[in-house]
């Protein structure tokens, strides 16, 4: 097992989730192990934004190790599907494009160049555009998009902001779809459905600018008036220096192509142009530790979102039950998105009213994933939950009442605020430690710590619709597990559903020689008893250790096993479904399966 990062290594993991999703688990004491785990399952899952979004987020790799763990999936999977890990995301690159489908997306960039004509400056190709016209003579294989570039008289046109809004009007007009919200570009296609990006400048004292470049690092002489190019048969615009132009662009190296190579960004040199808002007072209960927020909501979420901000402010709305049903339209991933980027700046409003979400350093101290890789994991168990609430009891899960066991700091029951408000949500937890996480940033919820081996939960005689257990059955013991079940079950309303999630018996090759354990011997005792537990040292092991388990073990008094689920983002996390059914007495007798998994567990 490698402690330290090694690529050859990594490349055999890579290689082995590719052959068997089912295969390799990382070590859970080696984080990095988990990035590449989990970025490895998210992209055999086609969970792109995710997995692009999570490795740019991690810290647990360097830049060169990302480099490397990208260039691996590349080569070991996405190539041979005419997919490519590229600066811009995962999709099909240019390397996969025939020259037909070249020069009409050409084609198209000259169509929009049309549109925005008499707006500005001359409308020419831009950026890597130009780089590849002049560098490779073709599309550069790694690239995805054309950019146009476009400026204004700084006299007549104050700023970025307004210049994009000239832009904007002028493409919507022409019936183009336009959308983004970076302060450099807009995203726009017209009915030909290519993707074209237009990137504004401003014209200032005979310099033109267009950010994230230098600012005025360009003579109005260097880009026009442009010149008329023949690129691949097609006549394209571009600027009238293009060495000079890529030189101070790229550098002085632009001629060698880098595959992930990055501007600088440097927002202080245009602050004055780019009309942002003041800044706003500290947001209450803030994770210092929190990562940079990823602005990967698309425009008709952000929409949502900033209706509901408005009407917090318009309407005084303080409390979350106000703000809730405004939100509600949200899909579960954008529900999610949103609040894991809590407490975020673009909404102090609704910030002020919904709890911050607990820093990464919880994150990966409770569940071993941290940001993007543990969002993509939550929001694909509450679809699970979601959907499999609605197939079983034909109703949706609007307004329920809703169990979280085992609650933790909140994760999963951050993101039940989609379906009911926080009177009707409960958490339950052993260790008062997970429930002060969730005090700590404020959580919204009927929070309650529970006893190691309930008799019944602390819930005051609410019944529940619908309790769900993730990662819970995975860690305790025989003894343990029996008590909650059936401390669950005197809380389940007739017919409501308790959806938890079980270890396989192909767990066991993973873990057990990490923990210097032989897998058989637990694979046996699963076979067995139906239950395999590895306790954790000292009295902590009476309780909570790693466990694996059949479904049949839940066929218990009061619960029937009506259904099961299963994804390849969290393949050792199966999902099982209980329901509530009346309870029969069953009298108790010295061969019992409790007796046997008992004894199992004292020989453990």
């Amino acid at each position: 097992m490698a402690d330290g990062w090694d690529r050859g290594w990594v490349a055999d993991r890579v290689q082995g989730l590719v052959a068997d999703p089912s295969g390799w688990v990382a070590d859970p004491e080696v984080p990095w192990q988990g990035v590449v785990e989990t970025e490895t399952r998210l992209v055999l899952a086609g969970d792109h934004d995710a997995a692009y979004h999570g490795l740019r987020e991690t810290r647990e790799l360097s830049d060169e190790q990302k480099k490397e763990l990208i260039e691996l999936i590349n080569s070991l999977y996405l190539l041979d599907r005419e997919l490519e890990w590229t600066n811009h995301g995962i999709l099909r690159s240019f390397r996969f494009w025939s020259r037909g489908e070249k020069v009409e997306y050409l084609h198209a960039a000259n169509g929009l160049a049309e549109v925005l004509e008499g707006i500005g400056s001359e409308v020419l190709i831009g950026f890597g555009s130009v780089l590849a016209y002049v560098r490779d003579q073709d599309f550069i294989p790694h690239d995805d998009d054309l950019d146009l570039i476009v400026a204004f008289d700084a006299t007549e046109v104050g700023s970025l902001t307004e210049a994009l809004d000239l832009v904007v009007v002028a493409l919507q007009k022409a019936g183009c779809e336009v959308w983004g919200d970076l302060p450099t570009h807009r995203k726009a296609s017209s009915g030909s459905g290519h993707v074209i990006d237009v990137f504004v400048g401003l014209i200032e004292d005979g310099r033109v600018s267009w950010f994230p470049s230098a600012r005025g690092g360009l003579s109005v002489e260097q880009v026009f008036p442009g010149q008329t190019v023949d690129f691949l048969g097609v006549p394209v615009r571009m600027p009238a220096r293009p060495h000079e132009y890529l030189e101070v662009t790229y550098g002085p190296d632009w001629a060698t192509p880098i595959g992930n190579w990055n501007h600088p960004w440097d927002r202080s040199q245009y602050a004055d142009l780019l009309n942002e808002p003041a800044a706003v007072p500290p947001l209450p209960v803030a994770a210092p530790d929190q990562p940079p927020r990823r602005p990967v909501l698309m425009m008709s979420g952000k929409r949502i979102l900033k209706r509901a901000e408005r009407l917090c402010i318009s309407e005084g709305l303080e409390l979350p039950e106000q703000v809730l049903p405004h939100l509600r339209r949200l899909s579960v991933d954008e529900f999610g998105e949103f609040m894991w980027s809590l407490p975020n700046p673009d909404f102090p409003a609704l910030s002020a009213i919904l709890p911050a979400m607990a820093p990464p350093s919880v994150q990966q101290g409770w569940t071993g994933s941290s940001g993007t890789p543990l969002l993509a994991q939550t929001t694909s168990f509450v679809r699970s939950v979601e959907s499999t609430y609605a197939n079983h009891t034909g109703q949706s899960l609007q307004g329920k009442t809703i169990l979280d066991v085992g609650v933790g700091y909140g994760r999963l029951i951050r993101l039940m605020y989609r379906y009911s408000n926080p009177d009707q949500l409960w958490g339950v937890d052993a260790w008062d430690r997970s429930l002060q996480h969730c005090r700590d940033v404020g959580l919204p919820a009927n929070l309650r710590q529970s006893e190691v081996f309930p008799v019944a939960l602390p819930v005051g005689g609410t019944t529940f619709d619908l309790a769900y257990a993730f990662s819970v059955f995975t860690h305790l013991s025989p003894r343990a597990a029996e008590a909650v079940l059936d401390a669950v079950r005197k809380s389940m309303k007739p017919g409501g559903l308790f959806i938890v999630t079980v270890r396989p018996i192909e767990f066991w090759k993973h873990l057990a020689p990490a923990k210097g354990i032989d897998p058989a011997e637990l694979r046996a005792q699963h076979q067995a008893n139906g239950f395999a537990y590895l306790p954790h040292e000292g009295i902590e092991g009476e309780s909570y250790g790693d466990a694996s388990v059949v479904p049949s073990f839940f066929r218990r008094p009061g619960w029937k096993l009506v259904g099961r689920d299963w994804n390849a983002i969290d393949p050792y996390q199966a999902v099982l479904v209980l329901q509530a059914e009346p309870i029969q007495e069953v009298a108790a007798t010295p061969g019992t399966r409790l007796s046997r998994l008992r004894r199992a567990a004292r020989r453990r």
